[in-house]
């Protein structure tokens, strides 16, 4: 017998019930994290004057400058609805930037560099030769300056990287393209901010993890603990007893297990 509302009508439960279940996959939906470089495909939501919006399932949609969607006749040639092969250029606190895949190459040379300046967008670059002070890097056809400091974030050795090709980032486009200074470095972090941003939310303090000793200073250990998220083991931590010398405990390479026992806000050091 089906039960009766205050006015005599039947009372349907199933609508409560599939509204319960879309509830609990909208609170499953935005859960997904990206990188700077991700390529990803999304939705396309709207459509203004200047700009899109683009749905690729993180907590925030994606935002996409409108002549990545225009025909070479200037008209817009994707409709609301349809999916896009995008890159994620830019990450911050209020937006995601996006731009789509190919878009950079199929415009003129000088104009996608300095959109890619101005979006800091990665492009790809090929390491000609080791120059005073840094590389020549040939980019879409043009050549640009990376400062030996900018290669890597780690100590390197020149020829390793000559003859390579590796995505950079654009510091500083000046004299109409003819002054380009890039940096592989500043990409690199920026990958490792949102690898780190991941890694903090899936781990608290108190958590025992395993990790691998990356290097040695005198007051302690690094340790990588899984996608390059590296945390400090302070020397006064690495054994119960006094230690002089952090070599006297563990040494590059070495595969620990290390308790996680502050994050550091301002950065995600742990």
């Amino acid at each position: 017998m089906s039960k009766k509302d205050l006015f005599g009508d039947d009372l349907d439960t199933t609508p409560s019930q599939d509204f319960a279940s879309m509830f609990e996959q909208s609170a499953k939906a935005g859960t997904r994290k990206v990188n700077v470089g991700d390529q990803v495909k999304g939705e396309l939501l709207s459509i203004g004057r200047e700009q899109a919006f683009v749905s690729i399932g993180t907590s925030q949609d994606g935002i996409l400058l409108l002549k990545d969607l225009l025909d070479e006749n200037g008209a817009v040639k994707y409709k609301v609805g349809e999916f896009l092969d995008v890159v994620v250029i830019k990450i911050s606190k209020d937006e995601t930037r996006l731009a789509r895949k190919g878009a950079t190459k199929s415009s003129g040379e000088a104009e996608s560099l300095e959109d890619a300046f101005d979006m800091e967008m990665p492009v790809e670059g090929k390491v000609l030769e080791a120059v005073n002070g840094g590389f020549r890097v040939q980019i879409m056809g043009t050549k640009a300056f990376c400062p030996i400091s900018q290669m890597d974030r780690r100590q390197l050795e020149v020829q390793n990287y000559i003859g390579k090709t590796f995505d950079f980032i654009i510091t500083q486009f000046e004299s109409n393209g003819r002054n380009i200074v890039v940096s592989r470095r500043k990409l690199l972090e920026m990958e490792q901010a949102g690898q780190d941003g991941n890694w903090i939310e899936t781990h608290k303090i108190g958590d025992i993890v395993t990790g691998q000793v990356t290097r040695l200073e005198a007051f302690g250990a690094f340790v990588d603990v899984g996608n390059g998220v590296e945390g400090l083991v302070h020397i006064s931590e690495l054994s119960w007893s006094r230690v002089k010398n952090t070599a006297e405990v563990v040494h590059v390479g070495d595969h620990v297990q290390v308790k996680v026992l502050k994050i550091d806000d301002v950065d995600g050091r742990l």
